[in-house]
């Protein structure tokens, strides 16, 4: 019997290749389920930058569409929630922007930016009940603002005495936003179901309104056009047409030319013009509200020529004037 010699078989080389493909493997198993939860977010995220380049463009039932999908990946996103309620808002569709702003609102119940939009929805709707009551959620939120920066004191007295700047300016905001939602109620109440104005009521809105415009006149004049405006049509409503002439002329020449300013400051800060135009246009609807209201009141005093070339600058501006433009 022969002596037999066990020889070990060679083994292979280690080669650096399975290291890598171990490495990736064991990567995979790690980071594959994150990637996997992160996925629906991150598309959801490209399809609101689409919505987004597709509101600039105009398209915005194409927009709106997009970010429904994006919404249906990512439901918990507040700035998709938020670009929705807009684009709806944008369409026309008004009881649809409330829904959304409520999602919004379940979580931030103070906001006044929410509040505020939620009002206007409202008012396009002509449900001033609701609308008010969102104002009056507004008053009270800036109230309470106002109040935790200094001590507590009458709330009247605090509006003009030039206690905190910061104060007053929340208080004369919330002065102006009150009466202005007064303003319009009364107003499609008067022109759409011809129910008589309310005196008494309008009278406390310019009270509101009055306060407001003798803070704001001695220190932040860039926001005094619109609480002119607001004084304007309350004393429009109440039948003081020189009043309201005077408070509207002068708020038409000062929007005017904070909108010449607010142009130039645009295009020099933003280099999409499609994004300028936008905020230029939000700009040049304060301008058309207050040329409306100024329209009303040059037909009343029989001024007739003077209201048709007013008339015409809006419609050329692609502003309809009717019940809608407040």
């Amino acid at each position: 019997m022969s002596d037999l010699t066990f020889v070990e078989p060679p083994r292979p080389a280690n080669s650096p290749w399975s290291r890598r493909l171990v490495l990736v493997a064991t990567i995979g198993l790690v980071a594959g389920p994150l990637f996997w939860r992160a996925w629906p977010e991150e598309m959801a995220r490209w399809k609101g930058a689409a919505a987004e380049e597709l509101q600039l463009a105009g398209k915005i039932t194409a927009a709106r569409e997009l970010v429904e999908k994006a919404i249906a990946a990512s439901p918990d996103a507040p700035w998709l929630r938020q670009l929705h309620m807009q684009l709806l808002a944008e369409e026309g569709l008004f009881q649809r922007a409330i829904d959304a702003c409520g999602w919004l609102l379940e979580r931030q119940p103070s906001n006044v930016g929410l509040l505020l939009f939620r009002s206007g929805c409202y008012q396009q709707l002509r449900q001033h009940a609701q609308a008010q009551a969102d104002i009056q959620a507004i008053f009270e939120t800036l109230e309470k603002q106002a109040i935790a920066l200094a001590d507590p004191g009458p709330l009247e007295s605090l509006l003009l005495e030039g206690v905190d700047d910061r104060r007053e300016q929340l208080l004369a905001e919330a002065h102006n936003t009150r009466a202005y939602g007064i303003a319009v109620a009364q107003w499609h109440a008067t022109i759409e179901s011809e129910t008589p104005l309310d005196a008494k009521t309008l009278e406390a809105a310019r009270d509101d309104a009055e306060k407001a415009v003798r803070w704001m006149e001695q220190t932040r004049r860039a926001e005094l056009p619109a609480l002119l405006d607001t004084r304007g049509f309350l004393n429009y409503l109440l039948g003081n047409d020189s009043a309201a002439l005077e408070d509207l002329t002068r708020a038409l020449n000062d929007e005017q030319s904070s909108l010449e300013r607010n142009v130039n400051e645009i295009r020099q800060s933003t280099p999409d013009p499609r994004i300028a135009a936008r905020a230029l246009r939000s700009h040049m609807r304060n301008t058309a509200v207050i040329r409306f209201h100024r329209v009303l009141v040059l037909r009343r005093l029989e001024r007739l020529d003077e209201a048709q070339a007013e008339l015409k600058k809006l419609v050329e501006k692609g502003f309809e004037p009717n019940a809608n433009l407040f």
